[in-house]
């Protein structure tokens, strides 16, 4: 750090590779908890190329006054793509996952590298959330946004008792009174109008925020949940490990199933199926927040999943900005 400004070089990866990675600045070389993290994503475009190439995708008419419009723009491609492409060995896939909530990601794939270069099918860097102890006492609690900020390479893991959430109410305990759902911005996300404001923890660039839940109901012609087989779903093509959804009618966008990361353990499961994050957490508090999903037989709008999960995240452009 010099000058008030963060600087890392790349010395064995070419850029025009691309990719992702996470830097952290720490009060000194002893401390083992962050100040503050940033996620540096390098991409085959800009932030002013992806809000040229953002998708504006028409919703149904029904959400057209709740909203103040009929149509939300959104990024072309998996928050952390180095490309926007499709197929069943698309690079599109190889976009990190994110905890419901937290700001930092976590790799995609079944094998990663730890720091010393060994190969793992599990995330090393892993703590289950603690739901023991005095109540109330923040300190020392893996489940609050303190040790979530401080601990950015940490996938916080799960427990029945914490609800497979990784916050647990700051250690005051687990249920609806205690949980965090303006994480991300929309604590009411699941009532229709109910917009998306960018906070300290939204993982998109800036300009951008994680979508309300009813962004993707382009995708089908009632806005609901559909089986493909009905010819109620949207697309355009055969299902290739995701699908090309039609978003405005004749333009398509792709959707990978890239999979998820397990809440309990942190190990990657690698599926034709794919559930993206939305702001929203979920009406019951049993599941936490809502998801849109998709496999090869139906399309999913606005289901449950455990915010435990590491899921892909897909962008919209901030209705704040311009």
């Amino acid at each position: 750090m010099e000058g008030g400004k963060i600087y890392f070089t790349l010395t064995s990866r070419p850029v025009a590779l691309g990719g992702n990675a996470v830097i952290g600045l720490y009060a000194d070389a002893s401390s083992d908890e962050a100040l503050w993290s940033w996620h540096i994503w390098i991409t085959d475009a800009d932030n002013a190329a992806l809000t040229a190439l953002a998708e504006t995708y028409i919703l149904p008419s029904d959400y057209e006054n709740e909203y103040g419009s009929g149509s939300v723009r959104m990024m072309d491609r998996n928050l952390g793509a180095v490309y926007k492409e499709d197929g069943p060995y698309a690079r599109s896939f190889r976009a990190p996952l994110y905890q419901w909530g937290r700001k930092d990601p976590f790799p995609w794939g079944k094998v990663i590298f730890d720091a010393q270069g060994a190969p793992q099918t599990y995330i090393t860097y892993r703590r289950p959330v603690q739901t023991s102890g005095a109540l109330g006492q923040y300190a020392g609690y893996t489940g609050n946004t303190y040790y979530a900020t401080a601990h950015p390479d940490i996938f916080i893991t799960t427990t029945d008792g914490s609800s497979y959430d990784w916050y647990y109410g700051a250690g005051k305990g687990n249920g609806p009174a205690f949980r965090n759902n303006e994480l991300w911005g929309n604590p009411t996300g699941y009532e229709v109008g109910q917009k998306t404001a960018k906070t300290l923890f939204d993982p998109c660039p800036p300009g951008w925020v994680v979508p309300h839940p009813y962004a993707f109901t382009a995708f089908t012609k009632t806005g609901g949940t559909a089986a493909v087989a009905s010819g109620e779903v949207l697309v355009k093509g055969a299902f290739v490990q995701g699908w090309n959804f039609l978003y405005n009618g004749i333009d398509a966008t792709y959707y990978p199933g890239v999979g998820y990361r397990y809440d309990e353990y942190g190990l990657f499961v690698f599926t034709p199926s794919g559930y993206y994050w939305s702001s929203s957490p979920a009406p019951a508090d049993t599941f936490g927040a809502w998801v849109f999903g998709l496999t090869a037989a139906t399309v999913y709008q606005r289901i449950p999943d455990p915010r435990g999960f590491g899921l892909p995240v897909r962008c919209m452009r901030d209705l704040a900005t311009p």
